[in-house]
């Protein structure tokens, strides 16, 4: 063989030799890589990964965010509502020295688990500086401004100001009651203190955004005016105050408010949306054909809740389906009272009236909780409940009531909280009862303490 046959051969061999080592070196670098890929692949399963944009040139690490889920808890009671004997109790001769605080001794410690605990601020507050200023009851509520103290100390943090009471001291009076709960450091909805500020809200809980809306019904118009109560809304609170008439063509324009005004709230950036009306036929439990309308409506915009007060007595919770979506309303019909002097009637007679004794000392203590995702921008009802309250009254030194509201449950565990009168809770658990059979809460986690009470499913109806 010449010599120059062996160099080429000699060339061939290191020629493949170095190909094998080569192909040998690239396969022992992929590897590693495709191992990386496969462990990103799990992290995605349960965590949302942001990628940011690439270019050809390189490729970014991505970053795990994790998914948290958001709660905030609700809690609702009806009218807070002081008639003369309240009034006297509380030592209401002069403003700054009269005191409520025992309005709210028996629900301070529940209202401080809630994140958001609401009440209906029925009537109007007033400093009454003059000489011959003096605080009323019915017809026209007028209460101290300590009463927002009293509420400021039981943890209450949002009033609802929109009622068929509200305007009961005129443009002053509204404007006043704001002033008070503002100094408190408490939120109020349904009114506001200009036309250029909203009557709603919404508001950050936990990070979840609510919206809130209140509105009152409207007595019968006279030549167009919007009448409150049979008072003629004064001019300088047209768009002060949110109303709805049930008299017809009003009512369907005010039916395409509402809803106007829950998609408004939607836009703004509310994740849930709650509703108050003050509605229904006062001391009958039987719910208004036009309160269910209203529900339809707010349903079929995605409305998540309703709670309502106005017929002074508990009226039934039911879930409410939008017509064109799987979407759900719950409405509390009406939580009754939280605190006053009535029984079931004011002894006028009413024609539509229940008259049943008792009826108007029932209440509801409310709870709903919302939740959402933390990359979600809608939060849904994960949990609803009610307690059965009583206004139990026992008389002042000066002559008056000491309305005081209580949840049955603990009634029941300390008696001593009633002086004894546990016959009281025990009649006020059977009204309930009855009502509370009507319930309708199809498509949400609900729970109903007179089926899971031990002492409460004794006056379960069946």
């Amino acid at each position: 063989m010449s010599k120059y046959k062996k160099s080429y051969l000699s060339l061939a061999i290191i020629i493949c030799a170095l190909l094998v080592c080569n192909l040998f070196l690239f396969s022992k670098s992929i590897k590693p890589h495709k191992a990386k890929q496969t462990t990103n692949s799990r992290k995605q399963a349960n965590k949302v990964q942001a990628v940011p944009a690439t270019s050809s040139e390189s490729t970014p690490a991505t970053k795990d965010i994790e998914v948290t889920t958001l709660k905030c808890r609700l809690s609702w009671v009806g009218d807070v509502l002081l008639h003369d004997t309240l009034l006297r109790a509380g030592n209401a001769e002069k403003d700054q020295a009269s005191n409520f605080d025992f309005l709210f001794q028996h629900f301070t410690n529940r209202f401080a688990k809630i994140d958001w605990p609401i009440v209906n601020m029925e009537g109007t507050m007033t400093p009454a500086l003059k000489a011959n200023d003096q605080f009323s009851a019915y017809p026209l509520f007028r209460s101290p401004t300590t009463l927002a103290k009293a509420m400021q100390k039981a943890n209450v943090k949002l009033a609802v100001t929109s009622n068929n009471h509200c305007i009961d001291s005129g443009v002053s009076g509204v404007n006043s009651t704001l002033e008070a709960l503002e100094s408190c450091g408490i939120v109020h909805v349904g009114t506001s203190k200009s036309k250029d500020s909203k009557t709603w809200l919404i508001k950050d809980i936990n990070g979840i955004k609510v919206g809130f809306s209140a509105w009152t019904y409207e007595t019968v118009r006279l030549n167009g005016n919007i009448g409150i109560n049979g008072i003629s809304l004064p001019a300088e609170l047209v768009g002060r105050v949110d109303s709805f008439s049930y008299e017809s063509p009003y009512f369907e324009q005010d039916l395409k408010r509402m809803q106007d005004r829950a998609r408004e709230m939607q836009k703004a950036g509310a994740e849930a949306t709650v509703f108050f009306m003050h509605w229904g036929t006062e001391y009958n439990p039987q719910i208004l054909i036009a309160s269910q309308q209203i529900a339809q409506a707010l349903a079929d915009v995605d409305c998540d809740l309703i709670f309502a007060t106005g017929p002074h007595c508990v009226q039934a919770i039911q879930s409410v389906k939008a017509k064109n979506s799987e979407h759900r309303l719950l409405s509390y019909y009406s939580v009754g009272n939280f605190v006053s002097a009535q029984q079931y009637s004011t002894g006028l007679g009413e024609p539509n009236s229940a008259n049943i004794p008792g009826i108007a000392e029932d209440g509801l203590f409310a709870e709903v909780e919302f939740s959402k995702p933390s990359n979600s921008a809608r939060a849904k009802i994960s949990f609803a409940t009610y307690q059965p309250l009583y206004c139990y009254k026992p008389a002042s030194s000066n002559g008056g009531h000491l309305a005081q509201a209580i949840c049955l449950v603990d009634a029941n565990k300390q008696p001593e909280k009633v002086d004894g009168q546990m016959d009281l809770i025990t009649a006020s658990a059977k009204r309930t009862a009855q009502i509370m059979q009507e319930n309708s809460v199809e498509g949400f986690n609900f729970i109903d303490p007179y089926k899971t009470d031990p002492w409460l499913k004794q006056f379960a109806i069946n």
